[in-house]
């Protein structure tokens, strides 16, 4: 694949083609739920009430002192832009993120051709492109969404470092090494394999590891800041978090997500492999190979060009906007909300409070509202309900506001 015309054609189809594949019915297969909800309202709370070095809470690990944990706050103040460009739109703000990813699809081809070529360009931005799980990870908001984009990177800053020695890749991987830590704590076994890589391939060792370590620092400076005017409270709960972990095992552990980072290296590795077998063994083969690679990646249950995975089955977003437009065109006061799938339907507070104008009370306010809308299945049985918020709310009246799909519909609870 020398023909430079030939290849810029090939790899525009590349491109376009999982432009289409992510953004293909995207309203309808976006997942906007917790998560997404509470990245969300963080970064909207850092424009309406006050910036913060605290970042994003965990919605998983909690230690057994009840202490939260929380992440650091590049990720959040990230989404700032994203939110005052999108008036707050959910759905503008996820369409960032299907962009990253095949922004760093490109990345990966510009760098495969830099260091080897074009042969080993297309086939490794397919391979990544194609992936099930970047398609999947297009499709909602999430902190772990940089890693790939951090890890093409940092593979290109040790690669020049080898190449070339200048001090200052060890710098850059550092501070790479820094953002990726302050986005994801089980960052650090990867954080201390590039540092022992920049060890070994530097003849002065100690000025490198001091540049890598100051890098690191400086990405990583918020969360460090936040620790040293607050007690070290991030040290102290990680620690708590690890103790409990290793007094309990099977409470946490790695999960493939935590690996994003080695995505485009793999792709790397796959392109290297299918360019040897175009370039010396067989055309077809390899062309077959990445066909039948793209196939089963797109046929495969994580990926649903009709609906969301990871929603409720029967939901998507548009449900979602219009039991918010439901609620909130009932002119509610001293109201609260929960969802079926969500006790205390973050995704529907974050909606009403910044896309509607109309703010629930508190999670822990239940008891002291005057009405409970519920975002449920049609038939919810309310009496036998173990829901907290159902329960303590002690609804005297329910009545089906609306419906919204063929399964599921808005009630309103009063006392």
């Amino acid at each position: 694949m020398n023909n430079n015309k030939a290849v810029i054609t090939v790899f525009a189809i590349i491109v376009i083609l999982s432009l289409i594949v992510r953004f293909y019915n995207f309203t309808e297969r976006i997942n906007f739920g917790h998560e997404q909800a509470v990245s969300l309202s963080v970064s909207a709370d850092y424009i309406q009430e006050k910036p913060s070095l605290l970042g994003l809470p965990s919605v998983r690990r909690t230690t057994s002192l009840g202490h939260t944990i929380y992440f650091g706050p590049w990720f959040n103040y990230s989404l700032v832009p994203l939110l005052l460009l999108s008036h707050y739109d959910p759905v503008g703000v996820t369409a960032f993120f299907p962009l990253l990813n095949v922004a760093t699809g490109i990345l990966i081809f510009f760098f495969a051709s830099r260091f080897w070529n074009t042969s080993v360009a297309l086939f490794a931005s397919l391979l990544f492109l194609f992936n099930t799980a970047m398609i999947n990870h297009s499709l909602y908001i999430w902190i772990v969404h940089y890693m790939p984009l951090i890890g093409i990177l940092s593979f290109a800053s040790l690669y020049s470092f080898w190449k070339t020695r200048t001090p200052v890749y060890a710098l850059t991987a550092g501070l790479l090494t820094g953002i990726a830590f302050n986005l994801e704590y089980l960052y650090l076994p990867t954080a201390i394999l590039v540092c022992i890589i920049i060890a070994f391939l530097s003849r002065k060792k100690i000025q490198t590891i001091a540049l890598f370590l100051a890098g690191g620092v400086l990405g990583n400076t918020p969360t460090i800041l936040f620790d040293m005017r607050h007690n070290f409270y991030h040290v102290r709960t990680i620690w708590q978090y690890l103790l409990d972990t290793l007094h309990t095992p099977g409470q946490d552990g790695f999960s493939p997500y935590h690996f994003l980072q080695f995505w485009p290296i793999f792709a790397l590795l796959g392109g290297l492999l299918l360019a040897y077998i175009y370039n010396k063994k067989s055309k077809l083969l390899a062309l077959s190979l990445s066909l039948l690679y793209v196939l089963i990646n797109l046929l495969s249950p994580e990926i649903s060009f009709t609906g969301a995975i990871g929603m409720p089955d029967g939901l998507h977003y548009p449900a979602v906007q219009e039991a918010v437009r439901v609620i909130s065109s009932d002119h509610p006061s001293e109201f609260n909300v929960m969802a079926y799938y969500n006790n205390r339907a973050y995704d529907l507070r974050y909606l009403l409070t910044y896309r509607y104008g109309v703010t629930p009370q508190k999670v822990e306010e239940y008891g002291k509202s005057r009405m409970l809308y519920a975002f449920v299945p049609i038939g919810y049985d309310f009496q036998k309900s173990n829901v907290w918020e159902i329960n303590v709310f002690q609804a005297k009246k329910v009545e089906l506001l609306k419906q919204i799909t063929s399964t599921h519909g808005v009630y309103k609870l009063t006392k």
